[in-house]
């Protein structure tokens, strides 16, 4: 199976895009579906979020995953609409429960905090995430992400996916 991942952030600082990306990605892939695209928009324009809502049917995608619905529309009116859209071409929309939103922001945040005291200390301080950086960033997520849903949903018995 298929998927498209969307991601939007108003503030695009790109190791939370990044961060984004591999949350959709590793939900995606634990859910047996492989990511063929990727989409991400930014401060106010979901302009590639609209091309998939027109092409949905002609793209060959299954499912578009998401960190939160949220990131699909400013209001519920809209988001209501983009899922009927979705729903009547047969795409799924995959996203994480709430808890696991709130408890990855919380991450972020911390992260967020972490890297820039790093910056002050360090005015070489590269905040870009290589790709070191970005496998302790996922194995971070995963482990948030398997806590929160052991937490709130402990039928899920969400695995991480195994690496690629």
């Amino acid at each position: 199976m298929k998927a498209v991942s969307y991601t939007y952030d108003a503030d695009p600082w790109f190791p939370l895009v990044q961060a984004q990306k591999a949350k959709c990605e590793r939900m995606a892939r634990s859910a047996g579906y492989e990511v063929v695209a990727q989409v991400h928009d930014e401060s106010g324009n979901r302009e590639g979020l609209q091309r998939l809502l027109d092409a949905a049917h002609t793209q060959g995608f299954d499912a578009i995953v998401v960190t939160e619905l949220e990131r699909l529309a400013d209001d519920e009116e809209s988001l209501d609409a983009i899922l009927d859209r979705f729903d009547a071409e047969g795409i799924a929309v995959m996203t994480f429960p709430p808890e696991v939103g709130r408890a990855l922001k919380e991450l972020i945040a911390q992260e967020i905090e972490a890297l820039a005291e790093q910056s002050n200390r360090d005015e070489n301080f590269d905040p870009d995430l290589d790709d070191e950086q970005m496998a302790r960033w996922e194995r971070k997520v995963d482990a948030v992400i398997a806590q929160t849903l052991a937490t709130h949903y402990p039928g899920i018995g969400w695995t991480p996916p195994e690496d690629a």
